[in-house]
């Protein structure tokens, strides 16, 4: 808290400093993650905010907040995505609207945004041309409208790779393919370049919000998109203000753990808190590795892609280091340069540990020597240079920028202060070059163990309730058809069955049943029918269950489930058995008799409660009108 303190400034002051996880909890969101550099903060785990112990995995606090940082910290909070505007709503309700508002963003013209409207523009296709000859050929008929144009634009823009700040200047000197391409038409070119850059839309950051003091009128400018107040400058701009800066994001797997969680208490009694496991249990350690014959990684948050499944097998995990270490690895910075299969060697002591001067092994031990996380430069610089872990940070960053100016002021200071540690000029020289080699793949610890932790969740969730897990894992991707698919495959790799959707049983989501073999299995949802949607599910299921098809198509709303939903119901099994063993046929062939007498019945009926209401009933009659089929 004495950093804290001393860090006050002016720049400051127009933040609030607190972010009431209690109140959250109030709203009945469990779910919270910190993922950044917030969680090498002791403070916010103290408050609750972040769920890792930074002393116990020793992070570093200078690295999120120290006296020499020249940005304001921010702090990215991690969601059940589902209920994420309920965060937003939180905020505004604890600081009040006038203080609170989403960040605006402004998107550009891209490179291929730039070549597709200038080949519109100019007509490149000859659209125009052709639709006006057809006029003159037939004046009194439409003419045909011809896209080629559009198909010219995509072809000529799909020679761009994709590359994060890529100029077209760059493109026409790197891709002779697009070169030669713009050469064919000389105007194409010189439009693009001229509108590259340029505002093309404003919009509203979907996770950003910013928090002040004062009222934020007072402070920046806003505006209004979709009914949403937001700042009219983007993040960057508010963060140069000096204004908290807050990260809402969406997060699937938070969901995931909360409702397996929920599961289990409902399904055992025992309530399973993931935020105080000890993340060392080698049963769940060996499903990493690959040591458990029918359970993979498929479904485990950051660990699920057969190239991390490579690499932890590789690694052969032991420790929650190595998941820690693993997700700094799996980049591509990391992977092209081979620094996976160096740690693979080291830690398997296929290579023998070499580096340059002897203070660094013990300071490298937990990655055997290698510089894999951002925090490793900042002990090196603090204990062979003396740095301050502020001064480190601020080498960290200019080793990101590669500013030559600043660099070379870094260069100085890092080698005066090796200097008098006794160590040599050479030497000082040499792992600053190893530094500056390093920071264009250095990753934060405290990210990378943030979401180490979650993962490790995930598996303890699925080695110990499986059928808890994959049922709240299967309901998460119900509207992706390619991940479902994945992940039943899995759930059979596992043991467990998965029975097809049933019209008086099934839900919205997967359910745990306990199938004619008294075995427990999963019961599909009625929503993973394809053209079943979510208002067809609806009325189905809030009138369940059903006696017969007449008692069926009385009750639900054949508005919102129609023909159309009735034949996939059937076509899909879903009516298999259900009623006296009728037939998928039967039930096809009887379906537009029967509504044809619910249709004649509610009339029947509607005309008789209207009689009722105009002229008025007798003593005798009863309060409802029967429907009668």
């Amino acid at each position: 808290m004495a950093k804290i303190t001393k860090i006050k400034r002016r720049k400051h002051q127009g933040k609030v400093h607190d972010l009431c996880v209690e109140g959250i909890h109030a709203y009945n969101i469990n779910g919270l993650s910190v993922h950044n550099s917030g969680a090498s903060s002791l403070c916010l785990y103290c408050l609750g905010v972040t769920k890792l112990d930074p002393i116990k995995y020793d992070l570093i606090f200078e690295r999120f907040l120290n006296p020499e940082r020249i940005s304001p910290p921010d702090v990215d909070l991690d969601f059940d995505d589902s209920r994420r505007q309920e965060i937003f709503d939180y905020l505004i309700h604890k600081y009040g609207a006038e203080h609170c508002a989403k960040i605006g963003t402004y998107n550009a013209f891209g490179p291929k945004n730039c070549i597709q409207y200038a080949v519109k523009a100019l007509d490149l296709g000859k659209d125009w041309e052709t639709m006006q000859a057809q006029l003159v050929q037939n004046p009194n008929r439409k003419p045909v409208e011809t896209k080629k144009s559009i198909g010219l634009a995509m072809e000529i823009s799909k020679l761009i790779p994709e590359k994060p700040g890529l100029k077209l200047e760059e493109v026409v000197r790197t891709v002779p393919a697009f070169k030669d391409a713009c050469m064919k038409y000389p105007k194409l070119l010189d439009m693009a370049m001229n509108i590259e850059g340029t505002l093309v839309s404003a919009g509203v950051h979907a996770a950003g919000m910013v928090v002040c003091r004062d009222k934020l009128v007072d402070r920046v400018p806003l505006r209004q998109k979709n009914g949403v107040i937001c700042t009219q400058f983007d993040k960057n701009e508010v963060e140069k203000l000096g204004l908290l800066k807050v990260d809402i994001l969406g997060l699937k797997t938070l969901a995931v753990l909360e409702n397996t969680v929920k599961l289990i208490q409902e399904r055992t009694g025992k309530y399973i808190d993931v935020d105080k496991l000890v993340p060392n249990d080698p049963e769940v350690l060996a499903v990493f590795s690959g040591r458990k014959n029918r359970l993979t990684t498929k479904g485990i948050f950051q660990f699920e892609s057969p190239g991390m499944t490579e690499l932890l097998r590789n690694i052969r995990v032991d420790s929650f280091n190595d998941l820690v270490v693993a997700n700094a690895l799996y980049r591509p910075g990391p992977m092209g340069s081979g620094m996976h299969d160096e740690y693979c060697n080291y830690k398997h002591g296929r290579k023998e540990i070499k580096v340059a001067h002897p203070k660094m092994k013990d300071i490298l031990k937990k990655t055997y020597g290698i510089m894999v996380f951002q925090e490793d430069t900042m002990r090196i610089a603090q204990e062979l240079a003396g740095f301050t872990f502020g001064q480190a940070d601020i080498l960290r960053k200019a080793m990101g920028k590669k500013n030559p100016q600043l660099l070379k002021e870094q260069r100085e200071k890092f080698v005066i202060g090796c200097a008098n540690k006794n160590i040599e000029k050479s030497t000082a020289n040499e792992i600053f070059d190893q530094i500056f080699k390093f920071a264009e793949y250095g990753f934060n610890t405290s990210h990378a163990a943030s979401y180490a932790l979650l993962g490790y969740q995930c598996c303890y969730l699925k080695y110990y309730y499986p059928i808890e897990f994959m049922c709240n894992l299967l309901s998460s991707e119900i509207d992706r058809t390619d991940k479902l698919n994945v992940y039943m495959k899995d759930a059979d790799l596992m043991g467990i069955t998965i029975y097809k959707a049933n019209i008086n049983e099934s839900g919205m989501g997967f359910k745990i049943f306990t199938d004619a073999k008294e075995n427990e299995a999963l019961l599909s949802p009625l929503t993973v029918l394809k053209g079943v949607g979510a208002k067809a599910v609806g009325t189905i299921v809030e009138n369940q269950p059903f006696t017969s098809l007449s008692d069926f198509l009385s009750r639900i709303d054949l508005r919102k489930a129609n023909k159309k939903v009735f034949e996939v119901l059937v076509s899909s099994g879903s009516l298999d058995g259900v009623w006296s063993n009728m037939s998928r046929r039967d039930l096809q062939n009887q379906y537009e008799a029967t509504k044809k007498k619910i249709d004649k019945a509610k009339k029947a009926k509607k005309k008789e409660e209207d009689r009722i209401e105009f002229y008025g009933g007798s003593l005798f009659d009863n309060e409802d009108v029967e429907l009668k089929i």
